[in-house]
């Protein structure tokens, strides 16, 4: 009798050794679940910085070929008018004297064609400066986003937060979450 007892308390023992082990694996897995998704989220946060870096440098780039063509279309049309400043003159003087010169008419008008061609050179610079401008801003708005929710994970106690899965967080994952804090600090 005491040995049918005790082979009955060792199932017991058993099967709730088994229940537990199962629960401690389920853990595990969906552990090791959320670490795979949270280095996959750290990856794509590094690519969207590396991305936002060199939007940042086109769009300083596109602003400095922005400032050049503006600065030669103030060269151009100065000459421009220079230009027609003196084919005026001509004309007066050729007015009063009888003479006529097509040589002023055609460098008038290849100053403005070369006038014209900057001006839509400037226009289509301005473009691609708006559009790099607000990818930028929309790569900042994810990021600040991410950051926020990273924050909410570090800040929040581990037995406390819970995710979709109503599975609670270990230190683990709140320590990475702080040292990415960190290392965000550090790069902005």
């Amino acid at each position: 009798q005491t040995a049918a007892m005790v082979a009955e308390h060792e199932k017991k023992l058993a099967d709730t050794c088994k229940e537990l082990s199962a629960k401690v694996d389920e853990h595990r897995a969906e552990e090791h679940a959320d670490d795979h998704s949270l280095r996959q989220s750290a990856r794509r946060i590094t690519e969207q910085r590396g991305m936002v870096a060199q939007l940042a440098a086109r769009s300083e780039s596109f602003q400095a070929s922005l400032d050049e063509t503006v600065r030669k279309f103030d060269q151009v049309s100065s000459s421009y008018a220079q230009v027609q400043g003196d084919l005026m003159r001509a004309q007066v003087v050729r007015a009063k004297t009888g003479e006529t010169s097509l040589e002023g008419f055609d460098q008038a008008e290849a100053m403005a064609a070369e006038v014209k061609a900057e001006a839509e050179r400037v226009a289509g610079l301005r473009e691609q400066l708006a559009t790099i401008q607000e990818s930028l801003m929309g790569e900042k708005n994810f990021t600040a986003r991410l950051e926020a929710f990273v924050k909410r994970i570090a800040a929040a106690p581990a037995a406390r937060l819970r995710t979709g899965g109503g599975f609670q967080l270990d230190n683990t994952i709140k320590s990475e979450a702080l040292a990415f804090l960190r290392e965000l600090d550090q790069i902005y």
